[in-house]
């Protein structure tokens, strides 16, 4: 299946990048993947294994929306002296949850399952294996490396940083409307007082 046009479509924002090579090679990596992925269409595939009825578009799109906008306030309310690459930030928050097709596939009666490469790699590996395979800068590599919470590794670049809270604002709030809990609160040590009085109760 040729999905180039439909990932152009899809993240109409690749028409601000400056440079027009950086973004041909995104979407010929998501056509890669695709390709080597089990699945039939862009939007079955999804955003991850527990969390159904988001896809892995949805997210993506919302996270470089979320980054789009969080460096545009950078620049004008705080008046950033660290001057963003916008080239940089696009291609990355595009390109940060491209492994994804790899790491799952449709299983029997319309479940999902994981796959080898899901099980076998770390997350944010086979995104920074393509985009370094197809001639993109350390710049982007790294910080399809860095954005996961699997790797050692933190940004030393504010598109890094803020890549890193797009994806979390998503991922969390995303979590929290469904769920009402959040890694990121558990992580701090916070609980809603409804989540107090249930264990007082018990």
């Amino acid at each position: 299946m040729h999905i180039y046009d439909e990932i152009r479509d899809l993240f109409p924002e690749l028409a601000q990048v400056k440079n027009r090579e950086w973004a041909d090679i995104t979407c010929r990596i998501w056509q890669e993947v695709f390709d080597r992925s089990e699945w039939e269409s862009l939007d079955d595939i999804p955003f991850g294994i527990h969390m159904s009825g988001i896809s892995l578009i949805e997210h993506t799109q919302a996270a470089l929306q979320y980054a789009l906008k969080m460096a545009e306030v950078m620049q004008q309310m705080h008046l950033c002296e660290t001057q963003i690459d916008l080239d940089i930030l696009i291609i990355s928050c595009i390109l940060h949850d491209v492994d994804k097709p790899l790491v799952t596939a449709p299983g029997k009666d319309g479940a999902i399952r994981v796959t080898d490469i899901g099980f076998d790699y770390q997350h944010g590996f086979y995104s920074a294996y393509y985009a370094e395979k197809h001639g993109l800068p350390a710049s982007i590599v790294t910080l399809l490396i860095d954005h996961t919470d699997y790797s050692r590794l933190a940004p030393d670049s504010l598109e890094g940083m803020i890549l890193i809270m797009a994806d979390l604002s998503d991922a969390e709030l995303l979590k929290f409307s469904k769920t009402g809990t959040s890694s990121l609160l558990k992580s701090l040590g916070k609980e809603s007082n409804r989540q107090k009085s249930r264990k007082q109760k018990q």
